[in-house]
């Protein structure tokens, strides 16, 4: 097992999954101009096959359950028992300021302007308040107040296993804890019971051990053929996203395909990462940068588009398609500036600012904790 250290291979990779999340959302910028061409698969027949992986760019989110659990794997081997309650504090630390600003701007949004309904709020007070309680505090639901939501509870319940394995001494054992836990959802799957809403011991676990697993073997796999296992994640990413658009893949099968991209995409990366350094590849520099602000882009993303496509609608709704397409690649250009102009003046100063009030080790989750999966 390599000792905990930094890997801007995945703050790489992180940046490209959340740019993934983001161009699949990013019909939000268009939907009320008169060409909404996007998603593909709305149009069949129109669009060609190799089209379709465009449908499936929501596995940027599979991409970084897989980074959760390399990166939580790291930091929970280098603490003993004692680190348990630290690390949870830290990671609440890292996650919920964020994520109850950006939830507090869908709601301010829509207290200024009814129409700009992100949070989908009704006519019923009462039950919006309890949409926000439980969206505020993780509780599983089908419809958070910010639409990504969902997927902070899947982590923050990883992170609540992962701090119950330090507590009790499995730590450097993550693996077979998070092994047990997919045995249980598999179980669970095929017998059609629903433990927690389905989201106590989710399918997602798969991709969580997925990378705890990639971790523990990252020095032994990571320098064979690093550009050969990019390029087969790439190829299976296509491969899965052609199968599910026709339906031949199960259901399970999202799981288990796209965790796999997510494995050889961090390995191969990895393996890579002494000769980008080498090269001094300004691209990829510009990917370690998006990656260290990837949660304020994965937070901010849908408000900054669905502003977009507020303004699109009143400056050109029956543009022609080109000027369609060049307001879709702008709104995206624009989430990710936003997202690199939050992160450096408001959401790294606050996060330095409550860990040194606190008085936690930056050591507990600093670099390595940093560059969490969907939190860094």
């Amino acid at each position: 097992m390599v000792a905990q250290r930094e890997f801007s291979s995945v703050q790489a990779l992180r940046a490209i999954a959340a740019l993934s999340v983001v161009a699949w959302h990013s019909s939000l910028t268009i939907k009320n101009l008169t060409y909404t061409y996007w998603h593909p698969e709305q149009y069949p027949g129109v669009w060609p096959w190799w089209s379709l992986p465009f449908s499936h760019l929501y596995a940027g989110v599979d991409i970084f359950f897989v980074i959760s659990g390399f990166i939580m794997t790291m930091i929970a081997s280098e603490l003993d028992r004692g680190g348990a309650r630290r690390f949870f504090i830290d990671r609440l630390v890292r996650i919920v300021p964020p994520y109850w600003f950006f939830t507090a701007a869908v709601m301010i949004a829509y207290l200024l302007d009814p129409g700009f309904n992100l949070g989908k709020f009704g006519p019923d007070t009462l039950g919006n308040l309890e949409r926000i309680a439980s969206s505020l505090f993780f509780v599983p639901q089908d419809s958070p107040v910010l639409p990504v939501g969902w997927t902070l509870v899947h982590e923050m319940l990883f992170y609540g296993v992962t701090s119950v394995a330090i507590w009790f001494g499995l730590a450097r054992r993550l693996p077979m804890v998070l092994a047990v836990i997919v045995a249980i959802a598999l179980a669970q799957f095929f017998t059609g019971t629903a433990v927690g809403n389905g989201v106590l011991f989710s399918p997602f676990y798969i991709e969580f051990l997925f990378g705890a697993l990639t971790y523990t073997h990252i020095d032994a796999i990571s320098h064979r053929r690093p550009a050969m296992q990019i390029a087969l994640g790439t190829a299976l990413f296509f491969a899965t996203s052609i199968l599910l658009s026709y339906g031949l893949l199960p259901e399970l099968g999202r799981f288990v395909a796209f965790g796999g991209v997510g494995v050889l995409l961090i390995s191969g990366l990895t393996g890579l990462e002494p000769q980008l350094r080498r090269e001094g590849s300004s691209f990829f520099d510009l990917l370690v940068r998006i990656g260290g602000a990837s949660y304020t882009l994965y937070l901010s993303h849908w408000l900054v588009l669905s502003a977009a496509g507020k303004v699109g609608a009143m400056a050109f709704k029956s543009a022609p398609l080109f000027v369609v397409i060049v307001w879709q690649m702008s709104g995206i250009v624009l989430a990710v500036a936003f997202s690199l102009i939050f992160y450096r003046t408001v959401e790294l100063p606050v996060h330095r600012w409550l860990k040194s009030r606190m008085g936690r080790s930056v050591r507990a989750a600093g670099t390595g904790g940093e560059q969490g999966a969907i939190a860094n």
